[in-house]
């Protein structure tokens, strides 16, 4: 029982952050904790390790007489060779009453003992020159300061893992503020150089959240100028970091404008594979284009324009060609299309493709320039007649659409083809093909109208452009000895626009997730990863008009999880299914994060449980919860999807047992200390 305790102590990373602030300080010459050497931090990871040893055994340690204590002392050194101390700090009996006294002192206000009378060896309480000498170990190496600034280690250990549950608690709260507080006690080790800061998220989402967090983070890390010491990522929560800050200076000014666009960089490099491969971008069966506006968040006017014609090419098939042709026949021969019109050719890819890319071209010109810029849209299809013949373009036009379909522009494909037999890949046949084409027309669009298509509404990202409003409002930092930047919600704002909502015949829906004044859209199937409008039961009656529908922010979330959630490894588990086809899967989501801080040092530890909850099996899942009437964490972590296989036993007998875990925690700091290994940027 007792080894599990400890294995929390270090797993938990409450050994890990007060070693890594001493590395910082040593690294830097600070006095204090430069004066610690290895032999004293090992001391100082057996005390803190032991500091709790009377919950533990469920009895009071009393170290208020002689007897007592060395009944204590006792008891401390039979855990001790539970975990193999000895090999861990070989002269481990010489500083055992040193490491007793610190465990019982790691506290300030319970059970305490501060003198040392009764920690000295009965043998020795005669003489009082001998009482003194009988304390000191004797390797005669352990000096006062040196005992304080260890029980200063302790304490510091013990706040920071059981009162900062939250970014702001390292900076505001009262274990952090009051006398032989955080604060204040890490002031006293690193001689009033460091002093922490934070950043944290009101509202954690889950995707969104970790972009927010890691793109904050990259841009706190470089906020100081260049010749200035920049802050050092310290703890991770699902809601924010706290930083180390190495000199005490004014609060930076924070540029929101700055955060706003490294939060979108951030979401934009972590979806590019997505976005660039064009997972959900396509046609529907009347070949109009078919994707989630979403893609205008993270492409230009240009990339957008490329990833069309690229699609056309790779996903227009001759069955497009065959049916428009069969088609057209019918209404020639319903005396809909004039004789005139020849209708002989083959259908063939190229048709299809060349087709396909025509109607959707003069779509998006008109769309976009009809109504901002007519003399752009005018003089793109006179280039555009006058590249596939005047004449071809004028018959065309006595061929009418039927049912969404314009068929008059296979027709004019199939002509153009004839006369221009193109390959088509540019590989194929250099300077002669549909992929050359399809450049040449949308490098001429983009030359002429890029402006005008980055302004154009149909162009505009849906999701992102909330992002700013958001983070202001939820997005805070902290400095320490200055004011903190505090998120401030608007309340009265939210409350309003929830009401209104709920009036009759008001056109903006409130966000069925999250209930937020953010703009609810009607959703697009190749955007969600469920059936659109699918949200409520409860509608007005005689009415069709939905209940309810989902925010931008909470659509940027959905939008993260289609775009990076995988069911299994590689780019073969990217989930690629929507709307009613993702349904039917029946995927379940399980979320896994910790009630506590990541260290660098304690993240190896938590990815591996997260690799193993990939193979988890919901029958026994369902098994257990059927027995149980409350489902514990025990209970999952004796699953059988958390069983080892001989390569984890072996790696875990290496790695993890509670003596290595304490050699690793100190043999990291040798070589911290000796700058033979340079400590992650987690």
């Amino acid at each position: 029982m007792f080894q599990t305790d400890v294995l929390q102590q270090i797993t938990r990373g409450c050994l890990f952050p007060t070693l890594t602030l001493v590395y910082e300080a040593q690294k830097r010459g600070l006095p204090r904790l430069s004066r610690l050497e290895v032999e004293e931090l090992k001391i100082y990871t057996l005390a803190y390790s032991m500091h709790d040893l009377d919950k533990i055994l469920g009895d009071t340690l009393d170290t208020l007489t002689s007897k007592a204590t060395a009944s204590a002392r006792q008891k401390m050194i039979e855990e001790l060779e539970k975990l193999n101390a000895r090999a861990f700090l070989p002269n481990v009996d010489n500083w055992a009453s040193e490491v007793l006294w610190l465990a019982v002192n790691t506290q300030r206000s319970r059970d305490i003992n501060l003198s040392h009378s009764t920690f000295v060896s009965q043998e020795a309480t005669r003489i009082t020159d001998v009482v003194l000498e009988a304390f000191r170990p004797k390797t005669d190496r352990f000096r006062t300061r040196v005992e304080s600034t260890l029980r200063d280690l302790c304490t510091f250990s013990d706040l920071v893992a059981f009162f900062v549950k939250s970014p702001e608690d390292a900076l505001l709260s009262d274990a952090a503020t009051r006398a032989d507080g955080l604060l204040g006690l890490m002031g006293q080790l690193t001689d009033n150089q460091f002093t922490l800061a934070y950043h944290k998220l009101a509202d954690v989402r889950g995707l969104l959240s970790n972009q927010v967090n890691n793109a904050t983070m990259h841009y706190l890390r470089d906020i100081y100028p260049e010749d200035q010491e920049q802050l050092i990522p310290y703890l991770f929560f699902p809601n924010g970091v706290v930083y180390l800050d190495p000199q005490h200076r004014t609060m930076p000014i924070i540029d929101r404008e700055a955060v706003n666009m490294a939060v979108k960089k951030e979401i934009q490099e972590a979806c590019s594979a997505v976005i660039t491969e064009g997972a959900g971008f396509g046609f529907n069966h009347l070949g109009l284009l078919k994707y989630p506006r979403y893609f205008h968040d993270f492409l230009n006017p240009k990339a957008f324009l490329e990833l069309f014609a690229d699609k056309t090419l790779k996903e227009s098939k001759v069955n497009v060609a065959e049916n428009t042709l069969q088609k057209m026949r019918e209404m020639q021969t319903a005396g809909i299309i004039p004789a005139s019109i020849a209708l002989d050719y083959t259908p063939s890819e190229r048709i299809a493709k060349l087709g396909r890319f025509l109607i959707n071209y003069t779509r998006l010109v008109d769309e976009n320039l009809d109504k901002t810029a007519p003399h752009l849209k005018a003089e793109l299809e006179r280039r555009l007649v006058a590249r596939l013949s005047e004449d071809l373009w004028t018959k065309a036009q006595q061929i009418p659409g039927s049912g969404g379909v314009e068929y008059r522009f296979y027709w004019l494909a199939a002509q153009y083809l004839k006369a221009h037999p193109l390959s088509v890949f540019e590989g194929e046949s250099p300077g002669a093909s549909l992929e050359g084409l399809f450049k040449e027309l949308i490098s001429e669009f983009v030359q002429m109208a890029e402006k005008e298509l980055e302004a154009a509404p149909d162009f505009q990202g849906p999701y992102l452009q909330d992002l700013p409003d958001y983070l202001s409002k939820n997005l805070s930092f902290g400095f320490g000895g200055e004011s903190s930047i505090k998120a401030m919600p608007d309340f009265a704002a939210e409350l309003t626009g929830y009401m209104a909502a709920k009036k009759p015949r008001y056109n903006q829906l409130a966000c069925t997730i999250c209930n937020s004044t953010y703009p609810t859209n009607q959703q697009e199937d190749a955007s969600v990863l469920f059936q659109p409008w699918v949200y409520k039961n409860r509608l007005p009656l005689y009415k069709s008009e939905n209940a309810g529908g989902i925010c931008s922010i909470c659509s940027l979330e959905l939008m993260l999880r289609q775009a990076l959630l995988k069911d299994r490894p590689g780019d073969q588990g990217r989930i690629k299914v929507t709307g009613a086809g993702y349904e039917k899967m029946e995927l379940k989501y399980f979320f896994l994060y910790p009630g506590f801080f990541f260290t660098n040092q304690t993240y190896n530890l938590a990815s591996y449980i997260i690799r193993k909850m990939k193979n988890l099996k919901l029958y026994e899942v369902c098994e257990v919860l059927r027995e149980r009437g409350k489902i514990t964490t025990a209970d999952i972590l004796n699953l059988t999807f958390f069983n080892l296989t001989g390569v984890d036993r072996r790696q875990l007998r290496k790695s993890f047992s509670p003596r290595r875990l304490l050699l690793r925690v100190v043999e990291q700091q040798q070589l911290l200390l000796h700058g033979l290994k340079r400590r992650g940027s987690g």
